[in-house]
């Protein structure tokens, strides 16, 4: 069955609503985790870490979306994570 083009875009709206929360939970973790590097004097950024998440995260991919495509999308993720975890004044 053919879907028509107002399905599709419910469907994609759908997934959009599941993305932004699990976002907002990944960055309050990172905000965690921030907040154990700064109490143990450890960088913020781990060049390493990112590497190795956008290396397991492309290869994870099935597709259709380029591998590229995933790497740029989670530099973002983490570059947001990052300033957050730079202006979190949390305990």
């Amino acid at each position: 069955m053919v879907k028509t083009l107002d399905e599709l875009r419910n469907a994609i709206d759908r997934l959009d609503d599941q993305i932004v929360p699990l976002l907002n939970q990944r960055a309050a973790l990172a905000l965690e985790i921030g907040r154990i590097k700064k109490a143990n004097g450890d960088p913020l950024h781990v060049p390493s870490r990112e590497r190795d998440v956008i290396d397991r995260l492309t290869a994870a991919s099935q597709g259709p979306m380029p591998a590229e495509s995933i790497a740029s999308i989670y530099k973002e993720v983490m570059a947001a994570a990052l300033a957050l975890e730079h202006k979190d004044e949390g305990p």
